[in-house]
């Protein structure tokens, strides 16, 4: 099972949130995308082994082109990352149907939380 990271690296909560995940997820289990393009390719050729996805979006354009890719995240797990907790920004976030948002700009801590209750359990599949 796999483990999706995306952010394009525009923010630097990305290199925060892609460490946290190291420490919870197995190298070969994280793949990491920094474009939305190369993201929906591999969505396409290749979800069924996806386990759960961990979505940075740094800014309202960014969010909208993951709206738009929703139809091929519909059976994962979501852990979004917004910049701000703007309500525009939260309500379009919503529409990706995500366990949990967290803000670029709030307490990592409890994204931290999050994933390690999240990906604790998937490790032991990684174990198999």
């Amino acid at each position: 099972m796999k483990i999706i990271f995306y952010g394009s690296g525009s923010l630097s909560v990305d290199q925060k949130v892609q460490g946290m995940l190291m420490t919870h997820v197995p190298m070969e289990g994280l793949e990491t995308y920094r474009s939305a393009h190369d993201l929906a390719r591999r969505f396409r050729y290749r979800s069924h082994d996806v386990e759960a996805a961990v979505f940075i979006a740094s800014e309202l354009q960014e969010l909208r082109a993951l709206i738009n890719l929703r139809a091929l995240f519909e059976d994962t797990r979501i852990i979004l990352i917004l910049p701000t907790s703007e309500a525009q920004l939260v309500s379009q976030g919503h529409l990706l149907y995500p366990r949990f948002i967290g803000y670029a700009d709030g307490n990592l801590n409890d994204i931290d939380a999050v994933i390690e209750k999240l990906f604790g359990a998937v490790q032991s599949q990684f174990r198999r």
